[in-house]
């Protein structure tokens, strides 16, 4: 999941993540890092993926499962990662990136190995709003998927990885004075799990 960035009072991302963890280390090993929306090491700050990496390499998951906030009215499944970032808005270490390829040398897309239409469908058949998503935006979520799926292809690694973007929760909601549509995490959290239970 993402930390706390620009006006929201939190991420649900982190909610979300917190509640899956707790559901699925009742049968097996989890490990939940919560990374910073930085796509670039600055002022000794390290990026995202370098701190994930670590993560892959020292756990080294069956499944990658990133979450991520996007103010969408249902939960979103995303199937491609995009090799390219484009946003005016700055990362959390201030670096702003516009119309660059993440990875010059990789392909212009990659396509989760999951299978998000049934991990949409199993969302929605317990109550979670939930749609494939063919676009996870060119920030920081996009960014750090196309990554984790480079880095998987480079390694042949065996590990899944998938990318979810979840709507705002009623407390950012509320800390925003927001008129958006919102989502309770547990009961994302709740549908999610169902997903590796049946894996």
């Amino acid at each position: 999941a993402f930390n706390k960035f620009d006006k929201l009072p939190s991420n649900p991302s982190v909610a979300v993540g917190d509640h899956l963890t707790g559901l699925l280390s009742k049968n097996d090993a989890v490990q939940f890092d919560v990374l910073p929306t930085i796509m670039k090491t600055r002022k000794g700050r390290s990026d995202a993926f370098t701190l994930l990496k670590k993560s892959i390499d020292s756990f080294r998951p069956d499944w990658i499962i990133g979450l991520g906030v996007a103010s969408r009215p249902r939960v979103s499944v995303e199937e491609i990662a995009r090799n390219r970032v484009v946003s005016p808005k700055s990362d959390s270490a201030g670096t702003v990136f516009r119309h660059k390829p993440i990875s010059p040398s990789s392909p212009l897309a990659l396509s989760t190995s999951a299978d998000v239409i049934k991990l949409s469908a199993l969302l929605k058949s317990n109550g979670v709003p939930s749609t494939v998503s063919y676009f996870a935006d060119t920030y920081v979520c996009n960014w750090i998927y196309f990554k984790t799926l480079d880095y998987l292809r480079v390694k042949k690694s065996k590990s899944k990885c998938v990318f979810i973007h979840v709507p705002l929760s009623p407390i950012e909601v509320n800390g925003l004075d927001a008129n958006v549509p919102s989502f309770p995490p547990r009961l994302i959290a709740e549908g999610l799990s169902k997903f590796w239970k049946r894996d």
